[in-house]
């Protein structure tokens, strides 16, 4: 169970461990991903097809 809750990613969670949705550290990694997306997406935004809305 602990490789389950603190290792494995699940998509139904958006790719976050349980224990990070439990720790409540579900927003802070979601926004450090999001903050990672739009600097590759401002170095190369023809990587990103129909990506408008980054």
């Amino acid at each position: 169970m602990t490789w389950y809750n603190n290792e494995h990613r699940h998509s139904g969670i958006a790719m976050l461990t349980p224990a990070m949705v439990h720790h409540g550290q579900a927003d802070r990694v979601l926004a450090a991903r999001h903050d990672v997306m739009l600097a590759a997406y401002r170095a190369k935004p023809e990587r990103f097809i129909g990506a408008e809305s980054l």
